[in-house]
């Protein structure tokens, strides 16, 4: 399954220059953990960065950082990893493992964000698919007694 069928398409983005209370402002009215930093060069919107809601507190408010003072771009994390929409989900995974990221943005060919795979996403696929496993066996259950009823 390629990220681009089940990528986010609705990312929260914001710039670096976006201030910390909008940038938290966001987070709230969307009720999400993170936002994807863009950057836009040549009418392509690249991620540059992602601001995690862990990034507000531990390097501004446990630090007693005046708030206004800080743009999105001072506190985000900029070893961002991002994999390709063609790419396949196996590669997600693996990547996310690896880099110990919850948080994988997809980009197209030129490098622009398409959509975002979190670790919350991935966990719902699986229990999907988990469900429609056991619901196979079920299935076969009740096939089995409908048809040994018609004897």
């Amino acid at each position: 399954m390629k990220l681009s069928e089940i990528c986010m398409r609705d990312v929260i983005v914001v710039s670096p220059q976006t201030d910390l209370v909008a940038a938290a402002n966001l987070m709230r009215q969307y009720h999400v953990g993170s936002l994807v930093v863009l950057e836009e060069s040549g009418g392509i919107r690249r991620p540059v960065g992602i601001l995690t809601d862990r990034d507000l507190v531990v390097e501004v408010l446990a630090l007693e950082v005046p708030i206004l003072s800080v743009k999105v771009g001072d506190i985000m994390s900029v070893d961002i990893v991002c994999l390709n929409e063609e790419e396949d989900l196996s590669q997600a995974i693996q990547t996310m493992r690896h880099k110990g990221i919850r948080r994988l943005p997809v980009v197209d060919a030129q490098g622009g964000l398409v959509g975002i795979v979190t670790l919350e996403d991935l966990l719902e696929l699986a229990v999907e698919w988990l469900s429609g496993l056991a619901a196979i066996s079920s299935a076969e259950i009740n096939k089995e007694r409908q048809s040994r009823q018609a004897y």
